[in-house]
C-alpha cells in the first residue's frame, strides 16, 4: 500500500514537468511502480489497467534508454504481450545491457 501511495506521488509530480518528454517518461516509471504495487496488492485487473495507460503514455519515435526499456519491457509482460517484451530484452541483450536488479540477484550464484 505504502508503494502504491508513492506511486501516486511520483505520478503527481510528473505532471509538474515542464518538458512534455519529461513529464511522459517520469508518468511511466510512477505508473510502472503503481501497476507493479497494484499487482502484489492481488489487484490484477487495476494493475493491467494501469501498466496499458503507461504503455499508451510512450511518445511516438521516441528512443527508449536501457532502464526504461526495462521497465516497458515489465510492463508488456504485465499485460501478456510476451513478444513485445522479449523483442524489448532482445535489444537490451544485443547492446550488452544488463539490469542492475538482475546482476544483485544473481551475484550470489
Amino acid at each position: 500500500a505504502d508503494a502504491l501511495q508513492l506511486a501516486n506521488r511520483a505520478l503527481d509530480a510528473a505532471r509538474t514537468s515542464t518538458k512534455p518528454i519529461d513529464r511522459a517518461m517520469m508518468s511511466i516509471a510512477a505508473l510502472s511502480v503503481g501497476s507493479s504495487a497494484l499487482d502484489k496488492l492481488g489487484r490484477r485487473e487495476q494493475s493491467i489497467a494501469v501498466a496499458r495507460d503507461a504503455l499508451r503514455r510512450i511518445p511516438a519515435n521516441v528512443e527508449l534508454k536501457p532502464r526504461e526499456a526495462v521497465d516497458v519491457a515489465a510492463l508488456r509482460m504485465r499485460i501478456g504481450d510476451a513478444r513485445g517484451a522479449e523483442l524489448l530484452t532482445s535489444r537490451l541483450a544485443a547492446i550488452g545491457y544488463r539490469h542492475p536488479a538482475y546482476l544483485s540477484r544473481n551475484m550470489g550464484k
